[in-house]
């Protein structure tokens, strides 16, 4: 078998990761389908021991990991900040140019991030984002 570049099998991997998830909130958009329940279960699905989500750990352990899975489908992570009881990342995605390209707005997707919900709990931590006018999403997690 030929083999592949690593850097570019994960450049690869970021254009699908990206692609996919902003397909996915445009096809459950245009038939009239909730983002939020997709996006949570996503995050049941993903949330466990068995991925990167160990029970107990901390707000800035959590922040991090998350921020990793952010970069991993082209965020821009602005900042990571904070402690083991309250931790927060600074990230804008999707570009507006990614946006535009599917005829969606910023608030469009802002139901995807619904997706730490059940990640953070799954860990013993409660998750909020919110997101300015500027397109940065603010994800925050703390202890309950």
């Amino acid at each position: 078998m030929e083999a592949f570049d690593p850097a570019e099998i994960a450049q690869y991997a970021l254009n699908n990761a990206a692609g996919i998830s902003l397909l996915t909130i445009t096809y459950l958009r245009s038939r009239g389908l909730s983002v939020a329940d997709w996006a949570r279960w996503v995050g049941s699905e993903f949330a466990g021991p068995e991925t990167n989500w160990v029970p107990g750990m901390a707000a800035q352990d959590m922040a991090r990991e998350a921020a990793k899975e952010l970069l991993s489908m082209k965020a821009n992570v602005l900042e990571i900040s904070g402690d083991d009881d309250a931790s927060m990342v600074l990230f804008v995605w999707p570009s507006d140019e990614s946006l535009h390209r599917r005829g969606l707005r910023r608030e469009d997707v802002q139901d995807i991030w619904l997706t730490w919900e059940p990640l953070a709990a799954s860990v013993g931590l409660r998750a909020r984002t919110a997101t300015s006018s500027d397109g940065v999403t603010t994800l925050a997690f703390s202890r309950p």
